[in-house]
């Protein structure tokens, strides 16, 4: 680190340690020494200035990061360098091991694929001249070893193309006639229940902000402009609604549920600045809301007297998490209707999260039958708790 520099005497300062560039000492034990010492206090600030500035770091993360939801120690864009593989990836990866004398190959013991997942079959055979054993017998299959690769396809599309015959009277030139439509989701749209359902999981399960999907379906060759897509969630959050509000309803009369809150920036709210700060609120349960504190007595009381009372809020802070993982690809909302857009699917797909249920074949099979919903009755059999898939 240079602290002074002279023109006459040449002094350079470095640390605590005096030169005098003018007056060097003719031994090379001396000089090599003077270049040594240097060396080491170039390495010692550089320890120092690498600590600092993962303190500045640190400090950095903690005032400004929210302390619930935000972890310090962010992972890196290039997060693969300096992880820690564990011992059985690393079983995964070696090519071979050896044992004594001899070089075996190594079958790594790993969680069985799901069952539910085609298989395509390779047959590997050795030719039909080596199925001959050396006294002239036909060798015996006897076995076989079988290993599995998990293969990756990418995403099929297809066109749903309706076509609906037109019948007409020739002689009398009238009397046309045409099937009618069924009930779409979203009728002068190009999208299907299930591409609504990709748009809406991509975006608040896997955090993909919409402007990252058009550029995805650019690269298929397939327009699909932001706007659009915008449109979809906006509109299915509004079919959706009643769906919310039966949740809501079943939380209110119930008699314990708990709760949770975090920050998100809304734009374009009326009266207020756009750089108020909102709140996301998450409930779970059938009850009256009551968040334990463990600051308050009368809580904990409670937590010793009923038994449906949980000892912390576990269950809530996780299940809002989505949300706040996602804020930080997306940043802020930009209106007040796609915030409530925001809050609608966070609730369905936690709530099917809760129930042991698939978010995505969830939204497939209530977007097909929602438009069909006339009364609450049906309604109710579309929450996830409740549905047939």
């Amino acid at each position: 680190m240079l602290k002074k520099l002279e023109k006459s005497p040449v002094i350079c300062y470095i640390s605590c340690m005096e030169i005098d560039l003018e007056n060097l000492p003719t031994s090379i034990e001396e000089l090599q020494k003077i270049i040594f010492l240097q060396k080491q206090e170039i390495s010692d600030y550089n320890d120092r200035y690498v600590r600092l500035l993962e303190k500045i770091k640190l400090e950095r993360a903690r005032v400004f990061s929210p302390s619930s939801e935000k972890n310090i120690l962010q992972p890196d864009m290039f997060d693969e360098a300096g992880v820690e593989l564990p011992e059985e990836v690393k079983e995964q990866l070696a090519d071979e091991i050896e044992v004594k004398t001899h070089i075996r190959k190594k079958h790594p013991v790993r969680r069985p694929l799901p069952d539910y997942l085609p298989r395509e079959l390779i047959l590997h055979d050795i030719p039909e001249a080596e199925k001959v054993c050396s006294c002239g017998e036909h060798l015996v299959r006897i076995g076989e070893e079988i290993s599995e690769q998990l293969k990756y396809i990418p995403a099929q599309i297809s066109v749903l193309k309706h076509v609906r015959p037109k019948y007409a009277c020739k002689p009398c030139q009238e009397n046309v006639k045409i099937a009618s439509m069924p009930a779409l989701l979203l009728p002068k749209s190009i999208a299907t229940p299930e591409l609504v359902a990709h748009v809406i999981i991509s975006k608040y399960c896997d955090h993909l902000p919409l402007y990252r999907q058009e550029g995805i379906w650019e690269r298929m060759e397939i327009d699909m402009p932001r706007s659009s897509l915008c449109g979809w969630v906006l509109k299915t959050a509004e079919l959706c609604e009643p769906l919310v509000i039966l949740l809501q309803k079943m939380i209110v009369i119930g008699e314990y549920a708990q709760a949770d809150e975090t920050t998100v920036q809304v734009l374009n709210e009326v009266g207020r600045d756009n750089r108020t700060k909102s709140y996301m609120w998450v409930y779970r349960g059938v009850g009256k809301a009551i968040r334990y504190c463990l600051a308050h007595w009368i809580e904990l009381n409670n937590y010793l007297k009923d038994g449906r009372v949980e000892i912390d809020n576990n269950f809530v802070e996780n299940a809002i998490r989505p949300f706040a993982l996602g804020r930080k690809n997306w940043l802020f909302n930009g209106s007040p209707a796609g915030a409530k857009a925001g809050a609608t699917f966070f609730s369905l797909i936690e709530t099917c999260k809760a129930n042991n249920i698939e978010p995505y074949q969830y939204l497939c099979a209530m977007l097909n039958r929602i438009r069909l919903c006339k009364s609450e009755v049906e309604y109710r059999k579309l929450l996830p708790q409740f549905i047939q898939m």
